[in-house]
């Protein structure tokens, strides 16, 4: 998953979409925070949000991200699990430090990450 990380980060100015299930159908929408911790992709939402409730209710999610001007994307199939150790909290604001600006200390309840399980990478890069 590091290469999916260092793809988006790099390559795709740390913009994805991430894909989730609502009523049965996929719902799409931008994201802008990704970290990896431990070997596994992290991201974040608040629980006031849709997409939480979607993750919430139903975790198979997918992560797509492309390189503007290059036929080089990927796509990351995997299960949204929250998290609420704190220390992974405290490092997805260390790696995404923009998101200071909505919260300032890893405790802000408003504050929710999700662990990418069950992770598989389809990667199409160009040479």
């Amino acid at each position: 998953m590091k290469t999916v990380y260092d793809f988006i980060k790099k390559e795709c100015a740390g913009v994805f979409h991430l894909l989730t299930v609502r009523d049965g159908a996929p719902v799409g929408r931008p994201f802008g925070a990704i970290a990896y911790i431990d070997e596994t992709l992290y991201i974040t939402t608040g629980p006031h949000k849709a997409v939480y409730q979607d993750m919430v209710a139903s975790p198979a999610v997918q992560i797509l991200a492309f390189k503007a001007g290059a036929r080089d994307w990927l796509r990351v199939s995997g299960r949204a699990v929250e998290t609420q150790n704190l220390s992974v909290k405290a490092e997805m604001l260390t790696q995404c430090p923009n998101l200071l600006k909505y919260h300032a200390v890893a405790e802000d309840p408003t504050f929710s990450v999700f662990a990418i399980t069950d992770a598989v990478a389809d990667l199409h890069f160009t040479k």
